[in-house]
């Protein structure tokens, strides 16, 4: 009779793996926008936050993106599993996502540091923030927060007006972008998003 091991995963270096699938910084922010529109979002902004010192033609200019619809929502519980590597969840026929790895492979392929929080029904979640820095250390996970703590260079008001929505943002971006305004021109070109570049 054969004998079942189970043998741990190196959670760093699966992270490492997803974040390196091949994209470059449009289909990553197309990819976590097509949650948005699962979500039925009319509106999506894509703010892009410009390293000082650079122009909006160098590659590697973005300290920052944020992205905000107005889509339904999600709870806490919701936002954990969209959270966890290979999430079950029903997609729709027409949804890019079908592995439970977009929102997280596309989002490491920007930046170290994913932070979600989300406001459903008038209820505003708590934020999550995956922290590769952290993955080394303490495991696969996830540390949930109030919004000010977990990133106190957003206002919290991202959402107010909204009864409903999502804010995704990434921090600590790799090395490897394309300029702000390729990557502008590439989503505007393919989706007619509303960007902002601060």
């Amino acid at each position: 009779m054969s004998e079942f091991i189970k043998l741990n995963i190196e959670e760093d270096r699966v992270c490492d793996a997803i974040s390196k699938i091949g994209y470059s910084p449009a289909p990553a922010l197309l990819d976590i926008c097509d949650n948005s529109v699962t979500a039925n979002s009319k509106n999506i902004q894509i703010i892009f936050n410009k390293k000082e010192g650079k122009t909006l033609s160098n590659k590697n200019n973005v300290s920052s993106y944020t992205i905000i619809d107005d889509g339904k929502g999600m709870t806490n519980a919701d936002i954990e599993t969209g959270l966890t590597i290979g999430s079950v969840v029903k997609y729709g026929k027409k949804s890019l996502s079908k592995y439970g790895v977009g929102l997280k492979s596309a989002g490491l392929s920007l930046g170290q540091t994913i932070i979600v929080y989300s406001k459903k029904s008038g209820v505003l979640s708590k934020a999550y923030k995956l922290d590769r820095n952290k993955v080394k250390q303490d495991g696969f996970g996830v540390y949930k927060s109030d919004i000010s703590e977990a990133c106190p260079e957003l206002s919290p008001n991202l959402l107010d007006d909204f009864k409903s929505g999502t804010v995704v943002y990434i921090t600590n971006t790799v090395e490897h972008h394309d300029s702000i305004t390729k990557t502008k021109n590439k989503l505007e070109e393919q989706m007619g998003l509303y960007i902002l570049i601060f």
